[in-house]
């Protein structure tokens, strides 16, 4: 399946699960990049999300997906990012990302969540990790 496809399905995953929550709303999250860093943002309200009222914050989100035969741990993921990604993710005040791991046939996956805010970017750009 092409990377594309997969992003696709990593994007529609996460949707997926976020309209389980009564407080979050993802309809804002696109698949393929129609941001300049990230795939949009979540919207997080305090309660009833059809109240204004309720309205709390947007968060930016990042999604990232990939196939492999087994589905990785935790331990075991790693992706690079571009400098500047992570430089408007700071600017941004941080940014969630989706890693969204899909066994290659497709009948499996997992969904992974790392915040990354302002401070552990300092961090990241100080050592140069990627």
């Amino acid at each position: 399946m092409s990377k594309n496809k997969v992003e696709e399905n990593a994007v529609i995953e996460v949707r997926n699960i976020m309209k389980k929550s009564d407080k979050i709303l993802s309809k804002n999250i696109e698949e393929g990049d129609k941001e300049q860093s990230t795939d949009g943002f979540l919207s997080i309200y305090l309660d009833n999300p059809d109240k204004k009222s309720n309205f709390l914050n947007n968060i930016d989100v990042q999604v990232k997906g990939r196939t492999s035969v087994n589905l990785p741990t935790a331990k075991n993921i790693n992706f690079q990012m571009e400098i500047q990604d992570l430089e408007n993710y700071k600017k941004l005040g941080g940014c969630i990302v989706f890693y969204v791991a899909f066994t290659k046939d497709f009948k499996d996956f997992s969904i992974y969540v790392k915040p990354l805010l302002p401070y552990e970017i300092n961090i990241i750009l100080q050592n140069g990790q990627k």
